[in-house]
């Protein structure tokens, strides 16, 4: 989740925003977003399964950003999210706020901003301070209130160090703060990255979460790549229990591989990937059993101007799935209108007998949904 501010705060921070983006004019700065209009229609489904009726809502939404450059070496970055919608309050998010220091063979930065890992095409476990998700591809991966430093010994090697505040970045008390360390390989056909991270908090070392990461890509005819995390909890290997669960060693591995492929010099792309996730539900609070999951995409660029895209998230254990079609136009450069139709099903979707899944339509709260968006960039 990223900060939210109550109103007195939210109208201060937007009136300073805007205050500092006034001489984004200048040659050393940079102001530009997107700005978005949404309006979504959805079938709702209730808490059993049944007919939930009707929905229709609008949503704007935009996001700012801010680049102003600091001497020869020095960037300032800062980025917010604003939101309003038929729905809910009101919200003005901050999304990034930091800088950065580039040296030939060393790169650093500071504040909040996005520290992402792994070479995953959809879902990429390693990148567990900000996870992507493939069902959500409008979902914008939040920021990290900490620190990295970046060392390029080489042309293929960098290696990094990291710290960053706990699992809510803008926590005041740290909790659960994270440091670890990762290196990187780029050789002309692959790409090889390795990580470690410990996360802890004043509960002492012995409670701390370790991680391991592994990602390796292959890059050839077919795009390959291999994404993985361990995660070792010290009190759920102490305790034994898991989401009340027994804790056994394949629970800490989550892992991913995918494949990618172009064809039609490049009009059409192709994406299947498989996800391993020991701990059981992609979150486990839900309170689903399922390990194994795929996900798979084709975009056809149809000219230069117009795209359809399908894809589908599956999981292989309680065959629930939620496929979902999108269209695309650009009418002129800088401005996209598309329509998107979204599908949760599960086995309770065909039979009144089936059991329900993670992707179905009780899990989602619709049995469907159709949203057109207009998106501006500046």
């Amino acid at each position: 989740m990223k900060g939210r501010f109550p109103a007195g705060a939210q109208v201060f921070f937007f009136a300073a925003f805007l205050v500092l983006s006034l001489p984004a004019a200048a040659e050393d700065q940079e102001l530009s977003g997107t700005v978005e209009s949404n309006l979504r229609a959805a079938r709702l489904a209730d808490e059993d399964g049944g007919d939930g009726g009707n929905s229709l809502s609008f949503e704007q939404y935009a996001n700012l950003r801010l680049e102003a450059r600091a001497g020869v070496k020095g960037t300032f970055h800062a980025a917010a999210n604003l939101f309003a919608s038929t729905d809910s309050d009101p919200v003005i998010e901050l999304e990034r706020l930091y800088y950065r220091i580039e040296e030939d063979a060393f790169d650093a930065e500071a504040g909040l901003f996005r520290l992402a890992f792994g070479f995953g095409q959809a879902w990429s476990p390693s990148d567990f301070m900000a996870a992507r998700n493939p069902l959500v591809p409008d979902a914008r991966p939040r920021g990290i209130l900490g620190a990295a430093a970046t060392a390029y010994p080489s042309d293929e090697w960098q290696a990094t160090a990291f710290a960053a505040a706990g699992n809510d970045p803008m926590a005041a008390d740290g909790e659960g703060a994270v440091a670890g360390a990762s290196a990187e390989y780029h050789g002309r056909s692959g790409s090889l990255q390795v990580l470690y991270a410990i996360q802890a908090d004043d509960s002492g070392a012995a409670d701390a979460v370790h991680r391991g990461g592994l990602s390796i890509k292959a890059d050839a005819v077919v795009g390959l790549a291999l994404d993985a995390l361990y995660k070792l909890d010290g009190v759920t290997v102490r305790s034994g229990d898991y989401h009340g669960l027994d804790w056994n060693a394949a629970r800490g591995l989550m892992a991913a591989l995918g494949a990618d492929y172009s064809l039609l010099d490049g009009d059409l792309y192709l994406l299947a990937q498989y996800l391993y996730s020991g701990g059981g539900a992609l979150d486990p609070r839900e309170g689903y059993g399922p390990r194994n999951y795929v996900y798979a995409a084709a975009n056809w660029r149809i000219d230069d101007y117009s795209s359809a895209a399908l894809d589908c998230g599956a999981s292989l254990d309680d065959f629930s799935a939620v496929p979902s079609l999108t269209l695309s136009h650009e009418p002129f450069q800088g401005m996209a209108l598309s329509i998107s139709g979204r599908l949760p099903l599960d086995e309770r979707t065909f039979s009144s007998s089936g059991n329900r899944g993670e992707f179905g339509p009780v899990a989602a709260g619709r049995s469907f949904s159709l949203s057109a968006k207009a998106k501006l960039r500046f």
